[in-house]
């Protein structure tokens, strides 16, 4: 069984945990959103910079005073589709192509 005194040391600790881990939890919640959040007039000053983070998949928001806000996101890059025609001559199909494979002559009529 544990002490009385055990209890309160390890009641303490783990109120100490607690508190330090919200600590951190609002310094962080606090850096992301000072860090992506910006008003209109200074994101004018550091669009290069605020697309550069959008870039690298970090969400950007603008705030204006209004109180209406807007998110800089990047679009994705699309695909690109082959032309047609574009491998003409890189492929050499041989004449024997349609002659029936010897592994399927029993199945033949």
């Amino acid at each position: 069984m544990i002490s009385r005194k055990v209890e309160k040391m390890i009641f303490f600790n783990l109120m100490n945990i607690q508190l330090i881990l919200t600590k951190i939890h609002k310094r962080i919640i606090a850096l992301v959103i000072n860090m992506f959040q910006i008003a209109l007039k200074e994101a004018e000053k550091k669009l290069g910079e605020l697309i550069g983070i959008a870039s690298n998949g970090e969400e950007v928001i603008i705030t204006l005073d209004n109180g209406s806000a807007f998110k800089i996101v990047p679009f994705s890059k699309k695909t690109p589709y082959p032309k047609f025609g574009s491998a003409k001559g890189l492929i050499e199909v041989p004449d024997s192509f349609d002659d029936p494979l010897e592994d399927f002559e029993e199945y033949m009529p």
